[in-house]
């Protein structure tokens, strides 16, 4: 997709620009200036008011500064680069939410094309109540249940579940994705109510836990890996025993996609 393409690429210019910038920290002072002398070139070195001779003995200090003449020229041009993709990703999000707040401008135009296409929210409906395969690992786990009959693995996953279900917003728990050679379970796969797309659901319950984060890590970058990207397409919120998760968090982070 393309804007997983344009994130990737801005990545990859953030790394150059940093791996140039930590070069440049141990470069010598000044400019270098090149002067041809017949088939020859003397070199010198100006500190803008000032040039100063560089003998071939010191050609090493030369060098360095014609390096650092070269970095500083691909440092700005990836500067450029960044900032042209900056701006390119501010406008693409821009017009991405005005697809989706699309309905919501036009209410006229949504009940007319609602005579010739399907109804959005009977599909969505289907969509969550259809059989789908899950995550049949540790049932011994799935300790909490809810007035409605699902059964979670966490008293967390509960709550988001609870606040989903308010707002209308379907999902699956628990639902098995593909990711290369990969089968994962995200806690929930959510469709959006008015445009149907879909966005993963992961809730980190034990940051607090060494082992438990490194586990969760490699999961994190393979999702970004594919092309679901944390903050975009992967929702994600966390907890530990100090700091548990509230519903006050869960609906601030759901208004943040949903509203």
């Amino acid at each position: 997709m393309f804007y997983e393409q344009l994130k990737r690429e801005q990545e990859c210019i953030a790394k150059q620009i940093t791996s140039i910038e930590d070069k440049l920290v141990g470069m010598p002072e000044g400019k270098l200036i090149c002067a041809k002398n017949r088939e020859w070139y003397k070199w010198y070195v100006s500190d803008g008011k000032k040039k100063i001779y560089i003998s071939s003995k010191n050609n090493a200090i030369a060098e360095k500064l014609a390096e650092k003449c070269y970095l500083l020229v691909e440092l700005e041009e990836l500067k450029n680069k960044k900032s042209i993709l900056e701006k390119l990703e501010t406008g693409y999000l821009k017009y991405s939410k005005e697809t989706e707040q699309f309905w919501e401008k036009h209410p006229g135009i949504r009940q007319l094309l609602k005579l010739s296409k399907p109804n959005l929210s009977e599909e969505l409906q289907e969509w969550a109540n259809a059989e789908y395969k899950r995550n049949t690992g540790f049932p011994e786990n799935l300790k909490f249940g809810t007035p409605w009959g699902e059964v979670f693995r966490s008293k967390s996953e509960s709550m988001i579940a609870k606040s989903l279900r308010e707002r209308g917003i379907p999902y699956r728990y628990e639902c098995a994705l593909k990711l290369g050679d990969e089968t994962v379970y995200p806690d929930f796969t959510i469709r959006h109510p008015r445009t149907g797309r879909i966005y993963y659901y992961e809730h980190f319950g034990k940051m607090d836990d060494v082992g438990y984060t490194n586990r969760n890590l490699p999961k994190i970058l393979s999702y970004t890996k594919h092309g679901i990207i944390p903050g975009i397409h992967l929702i994600m919120s966390f907890e530990t025993q100090a700091e548990p998760l509230s519903m006050y968090t869960i609906e601030s982070i759901l208004s943040q996609y949903f509203e």
